[in-house]
């Protein structure tokens, strides 16, 4: 598991404004910090960074924190807001209800980690053995 803050990981950390303007610079930063030289692993994680920012600005209360973590051959794309709301899959509809079902389609596993006033919601990739990315750990 990529955890930040583990000995050997490389995470890169953003802190991101409430206002959905935000998604594509945070694109272009997950970009840069990626480096992926594989463009399809670098689509999936950008499908399921902008997946979970934009659920947290839309759901949330900010601050809102991104950040990604590589280590031990997987990464690990964290997003923290100030909500104990759980994040959850739900029936889709014309007001939205895919965007976890995006995430559980594109990663390999996701889960959260829920305080009294605030939630941490994650998505992991494995197997980063075939690609390249995560080089350095400037923000």
């Amino acid at each position: 598991m990529a955890v930040p803050g583990q000995p050997g990981c490389k995470e890169h950390l953003r802190t991101i404004e409430q206002d959905l303007a935000e998604l594509a610079p945070v694109r272009q930063w997950a970009v840069d910090a990626l480096n992926a030289q594989d463009s399809v692993f670098e689509q999936d994680v950008l499908l399921v960074v902008d997946e979970l920012v934009s659920n947290a600005l839309r759901h949330a209360t900010g601050p809102y924190w991104l950040s990604l973590c590589s280590c031990s051959g997987r990464l690990r794309v964290t997003v923290s807001d100030n909500s104990a709301v759980p994040a959850r899959t739900r029936a889709p509809d014309s007001g939205g209800g895919r965007g976890m079902r995006i995430v559980t389609a594109y990663a390999d596993d996701w889960g959260q980690t829920i305080g009294e006033s605030a939630k941490m919601v994650w998505a992991e990739f494995r197997d980063m053995s075939r690609h390249q990315c995560c080089p350095s750990t400037a923000t």
